[in-house]
């Protein structure tokens, strides 16, 4: 028996065991062609000297570790913390971990996590809202790990990898579009960060139907904002200050909801003195009253897609790149028509949101 200062070996699993090296190793590894009596017997000490497997030495003996880098923008925000939940469901049912990382918009954080993630020998990467150019994922990314960039800003990059773009543009035509067939006229619009993809996108969807419906661009009224509800919310100061915009279209649902606070500060009815359209569909958006108009992105079942994605190219390295899209879609709610739900209609859409499998635990268990 080892002592408790020593780390137990599967050597002294096998010995407790009364079995060969070998065959213990082919118990921990699950191999078919091994008794049930022996097996047990294995297993019986294994569990009596605490023997947990090496997964290091697995690693290497494979050339695999099973596992998944996930590098996202901010986790804090709803919309990454839904996607992240796909994608680790995803991995886990197909027998992968998943290391998640946090950059807090950071592009040299971003370079950082990539590198360390690579040198801890992931067997695949998730890129969400990446900020690196083609050409400095490939620096990086070497040894050809299977790559998946979501919203990144590269538009082509290396063979290993493969980019997946949300409808942005096409989702913010809908949301400009949807508040000018309402009769709002001086629309404005939270922007994000100029450096994200995402950002840009929405804004030249914005520029685009306004200059179809002969309304002219006013830069004053087009507000940059950290995509948080704190950063809409001192947007919305700036620009309900200086400006008197009927609606606004923000660049996600948490600026919209800071805005939305500075509307209620000022004495202002949504949507009869100011409409307001979000982004991305996340949970908070129908529990806010009013309840959020928005454009609607599953994050779930994006997480999900990504994931195949990247388990695709893993089972298939000479896979070439792909260029995939995501859709969006506009979920019109009372933030930006003058028709309230009745608690009936409130109840049974908040009913749906909260089975959804992206909300409900159990729920995601169950499908």
């Amino acid at each position: 028996m080892p002592s408790k200062t020593n780390k137990v070996t599967l050597q002294d699993v096998a010995d407790l065991a009364g079995v060969s090296l070998k065959t213990a190793s082919n118990v921990k590894n699950e191999w078919p062609y091994v008794s049930d009596q022996v097996r047990a017997r294995v297993k019986s000490a294994m569990e009596t000297l605490g023997y947990r497997p090496s997964h290091i030495a697995r690693s290497l003996a494979t050339g695999k570790s099973d596992t998944i880098g996930v590098i996202v923008p901010d986790i804090s925000n709803p919309f990454f913390s839904s996607a992240f939940r796909g994608c680790e469901d995803t991995l886990s049912a197909q027998g992968y971990s998943a290391y998640l990382c946090n950059i807090d918009e950071d592009v040299e954080k971003e370079k950082y996590y990539i590198n360390l993630l690579v040198e801890q020998g992931v067997d695949g990467l998730l890129l969400w809202g990446s900020q690196l150019e083609a050409e400095e994922i490939e620096k990086v990314l070497t040894n050809a790990v299977p790559t998946v960039s979501i919203d990144g800003v590269a538009e082509s990059g290396p063979a290993n990898l493969s980019l997946i773009q949300v409808e942005n543009y096409q989702g913010a035509r809908q949301a400009v579009a949807h508040l000018i067939e309402k009769g709002y006229r001086t629309v404005a619009h939270i922007a994000g960060t100029r450096q994200r993809l995402p950002a840009r996108q929405r804004l030249a969807a914005y520029r685009d139907v306004l200059a179809e419906n002969a309304i002219d661009y006013r830069p004053e009224l087009v507000v940059e904002a950290w995509p948080s509800i704190g950063g809409g919310y001192f947007a919305g100061l700036e620009l309900l200050e200086n400006q008197k915009p009927d609606a606004v279209f923000c660049y996600n649902d948490l600026t919209a909801i800071g805005l939305l606070t500075v509307a209620e500060e000022r004495g202002l009815v949504v949507p009869d003195d100011l409409a307001i359209v979000g982004f991305d569909d996340i949970l908070p958006a129908a529990l806010v009253s009013p309840m959020l108009t928005t454009v609607s992105i599953n994050q779930y079942e994006l997480g999900c897609f990504a994931a195949n994605q990247v388990l695709s190219q893993i089972a298939s390295p000479s896979q070439a790149s792909r260029q995939l899209a995501f859709p969006a879609e506009l979920v019109i709610r009372e933030s930006s028509q003058k028709q309230r739900f009745s608690i009936e209609e409130r109840r049974a859409l908040l009913k749906k949101i909260a089975s959804s499998p992206s909300a409900n635990l159990t729920a995601r268990k169950k499908s």
